[in-house]
């Protein structure tokens, strides 16, 4: 029984890490600043 419930709390545990990673690269992407925009290339001879 002892085993059995260490299994649960500790898969617990992983889950609840693994959902504050996951939060927190979701607000990681939202705060990276997005590249500048090239200037134009010319077109590439009409191709």
């Amino acid at each position: 029984l002892a085993t059995r419930q260490a299994v649960i709390l500790s898969f617990s545990d992983v889950f609840l890490i693994l959902t504050a990673l996951f939060v927190a690269m979701i607000f990681g992407v939202a705060m990276i600043k997005k590249p500048a925009p090239q200037g134009g290339g010319g077109g590439g001879g009409g191709h």
